[in-house]
């Protein structure tokens, strides 16, 4: 019998954070894959009477349909060997759409007091093995279906999944285009570890300057890429904490003076990446903080403090002149 393999698959871009105009005419052309056939014709033809039946319906599930993760995760496996790299792409994106709707409701589950018990003493990285020897049942099934949904487990303040860039990355990227493949790593690297935990700044400063710099080099590279105003954005973020810090971790140890590790990753990249938009604005916010710091060492009115007015002008740049840089041109 001729066999067919009959895979429905819709595959929307990713809208919200970091969807552009490059997005959208990338992915748009795979909005809807049309049904994809596969015969085998290494089968001997079966009787008359086994071709006469009704062929099966096609699926009609979809990665944004599913109920969880690890359903969505299931579509896409079952779907991908017969996907383009584009569309596979594609797919990605609507993964990653899929992950922003159900991240906050698998996290509201994990936070529930008996599942916190149960998982609070469980320490990094936390694997399907070790979830294996929960007591609790609930608990326990509710973390090996977000390891199987590709999230990863933290544990800071609380137990909580975020999405495993580099489970998908490991898993996936052979069926996708190199920029979507290269995207992956890129994310994988902040999955891996989280550059803001708890409301600090959780890897060293060099670290969130190396971070920015391979996201210049792969828009540099990429222009074309479904992910590239994405992680223009992502750039963004990690220069804001590059040159501000966050909540819990203040740049200044005292007064106006830069902590030291800072002031030595400042003197690190400005020294040996000054061609890239990183290296010019760190070598440019270093002027300004000791500028500032000469005219205005002594602050006369908390609520209108020159010295804090500038700095925000210098934030407040950075985003145009990432746009200006990178085009997409």
């Amino acid at each position: 019998m001729k066999k067919w393999i009959v895979v429905t698959f819709v595959a929307l871009a990713a809208a919200g954070c970091g969807t552009s105009g490059n997005e959208e005419k990338d992915t748009n052309q795979a909005d809807q894959l049309n049904i994809i056939e596969y015969k085998d014709r290494s089968v001997e033809p079966e009787p008359a009477s086994e071709l006469l039946r009704e062929p099966e319906e096609p699926s009609n599930k979809t990665i944004k349909s599913a109920a969880t993760a690890k359903e969505a995760i299931t579509i896409l496996e079952e779907a991908l060997s017969l996907l383009s790299p584009e569309q596979a792409d594609a797919a990605i994106i609507e993964l990653e759409e899929f992950y922003r709707e159900d991240l906050s409701k698998v996290k509201d589950l994990f936070l529930r007091d008996d599942h916190q018990a149960a998982l609070e003493h469980m320490e990094e990285p936390i694997t399907e093995a070790d979830v294996d020897g929960l007591a609790d049942p609930e608990s326990k099934q509710l973390a090996v279906d977000a390891i199987a949904g590709k999230y990863r487990l933290i544990n800071g303040e609380a137990v909580v999944p975020i999405v495993n860039y580099r489970a998908l990355a490991a898993a996936y990227s052979k069926h996708l285009s190199p920029a979507m493949g290269a995207y992956l790593d890129i994310m994988a690297a902040e999955s891996d570890d989280p550059a803001i935990a708890d409301a600090s700044i959780s890897v060293p400063w060099e670290e969130l300057a190396d971070r920015a710099m391979n996201i210049e080099a792969y828009l540099v590279e990429y222009p074309k890429s479904p992910r590239y105003d994405y992680l223009k954005l992502q750039l963004g973020r990690y220069l804001w904490r590059f040159f501000n810090g966050s909540s819990n971790t203040e740049i200044f140890q005292s007064g106006r003076m830069l902590r030291p590790e800072l002031d030595a990753a400042y003197s690190k990249v400005a020294g040996s990446h000054s061609d890239t938009l990183t290296g010019a604005l760190t070598i440019e916010h270093r002027a300004l903080l000791e500028r500032m710091a000469e005219a205005f060492k002594e602050v006369k009115d908390e609520k209108d403090d020159p010295y804090y007015r500038e700095k925000g002008k210098f934030l407040e740049s950075i985003e145009a002149r990432i746009q200006s840089q990178f085009d997409g041109a």
